[in-house]
């Protein structure tokens, strides 16, 4: 796995995109790629570094990401709070796209 698009927002027809791709760089004497311990989050615009064990969170929740602080929040109801709805950043982040690659040798 090399990278993850999600959708954010209640329904398909709404709703934001952000990426997650996996930080790699050859492993010394090798052109084979290694995984590194981390991960960025892309946003619009901001880019956020994680460490791999988080990875499992961002992939098994729904949870909002939040790019200000780096927790993963609550997701809110869809009607909101006292009648505000969320924030496009507040509401639930679903993996949408994964991007994997192969090394191919003959």
């Amino acid at each position: 796995l090399h990278a993850i698009v999600f959708h954010v927002g209640y329904k398909a027809s709404r709703g934001h995109y952000t990426a997650t791709v996996l930080q790699t760089q050859p492993k010394c004497g090798s052109e084979t790629a290694q995984p590194l311990p981390a991960f960025y989050y892309l946003d619009d615009e901001r880019v956020f570094s994680q460490p791999t064990e988080r990875l499992n969170l961002l992939l098994n929740t729904h949870r909002p990401f939040n790019l200000n602080t780096g927790r993963f929040e609550d997701i809110l109801p869809e009607a909101g709070v006292n009648g505000v709805p969320p924030s496009i950043a507040e509401q639930p982040r679903t993996p949408y796209l994964l991007v994997y690659t192969t090394t191919y040798t003959e």
